[in-house]
Protein backbone atom coordinates (compact mmCIF):
# COMPACT_ATOMS: atom_id res chain seq x y z
CA UNK A 1 0.00 0.00 0.00
CA UNK A 2 1.44 3.48 -1.49
CA UNK A 3 -0.01 7.04 0.30
CA UNK A 4 0.40 10.42 0.27
CA UNK A 5 -1.46 13.22 1.09
CA UNK A 6 -1.70 14.90 -2.21
CA UNK A 7 -3.79 18.58 -3.44
CA UNK A 8 -2.26 18.37 -6.97
CA UNK A 9 -4.87 17.34 -9.08
CA UNK A 10 -2.73 17.21 -12.50
CA UNK A 11 -0.89 15.16 -10.12
CA UNK A 12 -3.23 13.01 -9.20
CA UNK A 13 -4.81 12.57 -12.61
CA UNK A 14 -1.53 12.15 -14.35
CA UNK A 15 -1.01 9.06 -12.11
CA UNK A 16 -4.94 7.24 -12.76
CA UNK A 17 -4.19 8.03 -16.73
CA UNK A 18 -0.89 6.15 -15.96
CA UNK A 19 -2.46 3.54 -14.47
CA UNK A 20 -4.82 3.35 -17.09
CA UNK A 21 -2.52 3.06 -19.68
CA UNK A 22 -0.62 -0.02 -18.14
CA UNK A 23 -3.93 -1.77 -16.88
CA UNK A 24 -6.75 -0.99 -19.60
CA UNK A 25 -10.03 0.80 -18.51
CA UNK A 26 -10.84 -1.09 -15.06
CA UNK A 27 -13.48 -0.48 -12.54
CA UNK A 28 -15.46 2.34 -10.65
CA UNK A 29 -19.05 2.44 -9.48
CA UNK A 30 -21.36 5.32 -9.60
CA UNK A 31 -23.10 6.42 -7.18
CA UNK A 32 -20.77 4.50 -4.36
CA UNK A 33 -17.99 6.20 -5.87
CA UNK A 34 -16.65 9.42 -8.36
CA UNK A 35 -14.57 8.73 -11.26
CA UNK A 36 -10.97 9.40 -11.91
CA UNK A 37 -12.37 10.31 -15.81
CA UNK A 38 -14.10 13.49 -14.02
CA UNK A 39 -11.03 16.10 -13.52
CA UNK A 40 -13.55 18.23 -11.68
CA UNK A 41 -14.56 15.74 -9.10
CA UNK A 42 -10.35 15.59 -8.28
CA UNK A 43 -10.19 19.61 -8.47
CA UNK A 44 -12.35 19.63 -5.70
CA UNK A 45 -10.93 17.42 -3.28
CA UNK A 46 -7.95 19.30 -4.09
CA UNK A 47 -9.36 22.22 -3.18
CA UNK A 48 -11.10 20.46 0.00
CA UNK A 49 -14.49 20.91 -1.31
CA UNK A 50 -16.91 17.70 -1.66
CA UNK A 51 -20.62 17.39 -1.25
CA UNK A 52 -20.61 14.01 0.01
CA UNK A 53 -19.08 10.63 0.69
CA UNK A 54 -19.84 9.47 -2.61
CA UNK A 55 -17.61 12.57 -4.20
CA UNK A 56 -14.75 10.28 -3.01
CA UNK A 57 -12.74 8.45 -5.90
CA UNK A 58 -11.90 5.22 -6.18
CA UNK A 59 -10.76 2.60 -9.08
CA UNK A 60 -10.23 -0.71 -9.35
CA UNK A 61 -7.86 -3.04 -11.68
CA UNK A 62 -7.74 -6.89 -12.53
CA UNK A 63 -4.61 -8.55 -14.14
CA UNK A 64 -4.01 -12.34 -13.43
CA UNK A 65 -3.55 -12.70 -9.91
CA UNK A 66 -2.96 -9.21 -8.96
CA UNK A 67 -5.40 -6.73 -8.23
CA UNK A 68 -4.65 -2.56 -8.10
CA UNK A 69 -6.61 0.20 -6.41
CA UNK A 70 -6.38 3.58 -6.81
CA UNK A 71 -8.21 5.80 -3.99
CA UNK A 72 -8.74 9.53 -3.40
CA UNK A 73 -9.76 9.47 -0.46
CA UNK A 74 -12.21 12.34 1.44
CA UNK A 75 -10.86 11.09 5.14
CA UNK A 76 -8.40 11.52 5.76
CA UNK A 77 -9.14 14.33 3.58
CA UNK A 78 -6.41 14.59 0.28
CA UNK A 79 -4.71 10.85 0.72
CA UNK A 80 -4.25 9.27 -2.71
CA UNK A 81 -4.03 5.63 -1.90
CA UNK A 82 -2.54 3.12 -4.42
CA UNK A 83 -2.81 -0.47 -3.33
CA UNK A 84 -1.57 -4.07 -4.63
CA UNK A 85 -2.87 -7.24 -4.08
CA UNK A 86 -1.08 -10.70 -4.87
CA UNK A 87 -2.78 -13.65 -4.49
CA UNK A 88 -0.35 -16.48 -4.04
CA UNK A 89 -0.32 -19.75 -6.72
CA UNK A 90 -2.49 -22.53 -5.35
CA UNK A 91 -0.82 -24.75 -2.87
CA UNK A 92 -2.47 -28.17 -3.36
CA UNK A 93 -3.97 -29.10 0.13
CA UNK A 94 -5.60 -32.73 -0.07
CA UNK A 95 -6.02 -33.48 3.65
CA UNK A 96 -9.75 -34.25 4.49
CA UNK A 97 -11.79 -31.22 5.98
CA UNK A 98 -13.25 -33.22 9.66
CA UNK A 99 -13.95 -30.73 11.74
CA UNK A 100 -17.74 -30.52 10.68
CA UNK A 101 -19.27 -28.43 8.09
CA UNK A 102 -20.27 -24.41 7.53
CA UNK A 103 -23.95 -25.61 9.06
CA UNK A 104 -23.00 -25.80 12.88
CA UNK A 105 -22.76 -22.03 12.92
CA UNK A 106 -26.22 -21.65 11.42
CA UNK A 107 -28.75 -20.30 13.54
CA UNK A 108 -31.74 -19.95 11.19
CA UNK A 109 -32.77 -23.82 10.01
CA UNK A 110 -33.37 -23.72 5.94
CA UNK A 111 -35.67 -25.97 5.25
CA UNK A 112 -37.93 -24.76 8.45
CA UNK A 113 -37.39 -21.04 6.43
CA UNK A 114 -38.33 -22.44 3.38
CA UNK A 115 -41.87 -24.07 4.90
CA UNK A 116 -42.79 -20.34 6.09
CA UNK A 117 -43.70 -17.61 4.03
CA UNK A 118 -41.41 -15.66 1.82
CA UNK A 119 -41.37 -11.45 1.88
CA UNK A 120 -41.40 -11.95 -1.88
CA UNK A 121 -39.73 -13.74 -4.99
CA UNK A 122 -37.87 -13.12 -7.93
CA UNK A 123 -37.90 -14.82 -11.11
CA UNK A 124 -34.95 -15.75 -13.48
CA UNK A 125 -35.92 -15.86 -16.78
CA UNK A 126 -34.11 -17.62 -19.69
CA UNK A 127 -35.19 -17.47 -23.13
CA UNK A 128 -38.29 -16.70 -22.26
CA UNK A 129 -39.15 -19.70 -20.10
CA UNK A 130 -38.69 -18.95 -15.84
CA UNK A 131 -35.42 -20.99 -15.21
CA UNK A 132 -35.23 -20.46 -11.43
CA UNK A 133 -37.03 -18.76 -8.64
CA UNK A 134 -35.25 -16.84 -5.61
CA UNK A 135 -37.59 -16.92 -3.01
CA UNK A 136 -36.21 -14.21 -0.67
CA UNK A 137 -36.80 -14.14 3.53
CA UNK A 138 -35.56 -11.68 6.08
CA UNK A 139 -34.52 -13.09 9.12
CA UNK A 140 -34.03 -11.87 13.00
CA UNK A 141 -32.03 -11.73 14.22
CA UNK A 142 -29.17 -11.74 11.04
CA UNK A 143 -27.52 -14.53 10.15
CA UNK A 144 -24.08 -14.90 11.73
CA UNK A 145 -24.79 -11.78 13.60
CA UNK A 146 -24.28 -10.10 9.49
CA UNK A 147 -26.78 -11.35 7.61
CA UNK A 148 -30.32 -10.45 7.54
CA UNK A 149 -31.95 -11.62 4.38
CA UNK A 150 -31.67 -14.81 3.07
CA UNK A 151 -32.20 -16.43 -0.33
CA UNK A 152 -33.04 -19.63 -1.73
CA UNK A 153 -33.03 -20.74 -5.37
CA UNK A 154 -34.89 -23.44 -7.13
CA UNK A 155 -35.51 -24.74 -10.15
CA UNK A 156 -38.58 -23.22 -12.13
CA UNK A 157 -41.76 -21.56 -10.43
CA UNK A 158 -42.59 -24.98 -8.48
CA UNK A 159 -42.37 -24.12 -4.66
CA UNK A 160 -40.67 -26.82 -3.40
CA UNK A 161 -37.06 -28.23 -2.50
CA UNK A 162 -38.12 -32.41 -3.24
CA UNK A 163 -36.80 -32.16 -6.93
CA UNK A 164 -33.29 -29.67 -6.54
CA UNK A 165 -29.99 -31.82 -7.29
CA UNK A 166 -28.11 -28.61 -5.92
CA UNK A 167 -29.72 -26.20 -3.79
CA UNK A 168 -28.10 -22.41 -3.69
CA UNK A 169 -28.68 -20.42 -0.52
CA UNK A 170 -27.22 -16.75 -0.65
CA UNK A 171 -26.73 -14.76 2.88
CA UNK A 172 -26.79 -10.76 2.16
CA UNK A 173 -27.57 -7.96 4.44
CA UNK A 174 -28.93 -4.31 3.89
CA UNK A 175 -28.22 -3.74 7.89
CA UNK A 176 -25.49 -2.02 9.29
CA UNK A 177 -22.59 -4.39 10.18
CA UNK A 178 -19.33 -4.90 12.51
CA UNK A 179 -15.73 -5.45 10.56
CA UNK A 180 -15.16 -7.25 14.01
CA UNK A 181 -18.05 -9.95 12.74
CA UNK A 182 -16.81 -10.42 9.35
CA UNK A 183 -13.41 -11.09 10.99
CA UNK A 184 -14.90 -13.85 13.47
CA UNK A 185 -16.85 -15.03 10.55
CA UNK A 186 -13.42 -15.71 8.14
CA UNK A 187 -11.84 -16.90 11.46
CA UNK A 188 -14.79 -19.55 12.04
CA UNK A 189 -14.52 -20.99 8.45
CA UNK A 190 -11.18 -21.11 8.80
CA UNK A 191 -11.55 -23.11 11.70
CA UNK A 192 -13.52 -25.73 10.03
CA UNK A 193 -11.56 -25.75 6.30
CA UNK A 194 -8.67 -24.45 6.43
CA UNK A 195 -6.83 -22.05 4.21
CA UNK A 196 -9.10 -21.64 0.92
CA UNK A 197 -8.89 -22.23 -2.71
CA UNK A 198 -5.99 -19.86 -3.13
CA UNK A 199 -4.07 -20.66 0.37
CA UNK A 200 -5.57 -17.34 1.78
CA UNK A 201 -6.59 -17.71 5.75
CA UNK A 202 -6.90 -14.79 8.02
CA UNK A 203 -7.71 -11.42 6.94
CA UNK A 204 -4.79 -9.04 5.89
CA UNK A 205 -5.18 -5.07 7.08
CA UNK A 206 -5.58 -4.25 3.29
CA UNK A 207 -8.57 -6.55 3.29
CA UNK A 208 -9.89 -5.05 6.24
CA UNK A 209 -9.77 -1.79 4.63
CA UNK A 210 -11.70 -2.68 1.65
CA UNK A 211 -14.01 -4.02 3.58
CA UNK A 212 -14.95 -0.99 5.61
CA UNK A 213 -14.97 0.45 2.69
CA UNK A 214 -17.18 -2.03 1.51
CA UNK A 215 -15.42 -1.95 -2.16
CA UNK A 216 -14.09 -5.00 -3.80
CA UNK A 217 -13.05 -7.80 -1.74
CA UNK A 218 -12.04 -11.45 -3.84
CA UNK A 219 -13.25 -12.44 -0.17
CA UNK A 220 -12.35 -16.94 0.19
CA UNK A 221 -13.74 -19.96 -1.20
CA UNK A 222 -14.00 -23.35 -0.72
CA UNK A 223 -15.00 -25.90 -3.25
CA UNK A 224 -15.33 -29.38 -1.31
CA UNK A 225 -15.10 -33.02 -3.37
CA UNK A 226 -17.06 -35.92 -2.46
CA UNK A 227 -14.39 -37.17 0.51
CA UNK A 228 -14.64 -33.25 2.11
CA UNK A 229 -11.22 -31.72 0.81
CA UNK A 230 -10.42 -29.04 -1.13
CA UNK A 231 -11.32 -30.43 -4.83
CA UNK A 232 -8.86 -30.66 -7.42
CA UNK A 233 -10.11 -29.59 -10.63
CA UNK A 234 -7.28 -31.18 -12.41
CA UNK A 235 -8.08 -34.21 -11.29
CA UNK A 236 -10.75 -36.30 -13.09
CA UNK A 237 -11.80 -38.77 -10.64
CA UNK A 238 -13.26 -35.80 -8.02
CA UNK A 239 -16.22 -34.49 -7.63
CA UNK A 240 -17.72 -31.00 -6.68
CA UNK A 241 -19.87 -31.89 -2.91
CA UNK A 242 -20.49 -27.90 -2.34
CA UNK A 243 -18.81 -24.97 -2.95
CA UNK A 244 -18.55 -21.58 -0.12
CA UNK A 245 -18.03 -18.26 -1.37
CA UNK A 246 -17.70 -15.61 0.81
CA UNK A 247 -17.21 -12.12 -0.48
CA UNK A 248 -17.93 -8.34 -1.27
CA UNK A 249 -18.55 -5.25 -3.76
CA UNK A 250 -20.04 -2.37 -4.23
CA UNK A 251 -23.24 -3.19 -5.69
CA UNK A 252 -24.70 -6.00 -3.44
CA UNK A 253 -22.85 -5.98 -0.26
CA UNK A 254 -21.21 -8.61 1.71
CA UNK A 255 -22.44 -12.07 0.14
CA UNK A 256 -21.92 -15.22 1.32
CA UNK A 257 -23.06 -18.23 -0.49
CA UNK A 258 -23.32 -21.94 -0.66
CA UNK A 259 -23.98 -23.72 -3.66
CA UNK A 260 -24.85 -27.77 -2.86
CA UNK A 261 -26.71 -26.75 0.23
CA UNK A 262 -28.38 -30.20 0.06
CA UNK A 263 -25.25 -32.17 -0.34
CA UNK A 264 -23.42 -30.19 2.76
CA UNK A 265 -27.03 -31.14 5.28
CA UNK A 266 -26.34 -34.78 4.20
CA UNK A 267 -23.03 -34.65 4.38
CA UNK A 268 -23.75 -32.96 7.88
CA UNK A 269 -26.24 -35.93 8.98
CA UNK A 270 -23.96 -38.76 8.00
CA UNK A 271 -21.27 -37.87 9.87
Amino acid sequence: MFNQTSFDADQVAALYWELKTHFGQGIHHQPNFSSFEDLQKIRSIAQKKYDGPNDEIWHYWSAGRFGFVLNYKIEPLGQLLFSVTNRPEKVADVKIRDKGTLLQLLQHNITELFGTEENFSIPIIENGEVKFTDYVFHVDPPELRIFNTVKIRVLGTERSLTNVKSLLVNYQTDNTWEIRDVILLVDALLKIYGPDDTGYAELQPHEIDNIEQESYWTGRSWLINQDHGLQDLGDTSQQTLYWINLNMNPEDGLNLSILGFDHMEAYQNIY
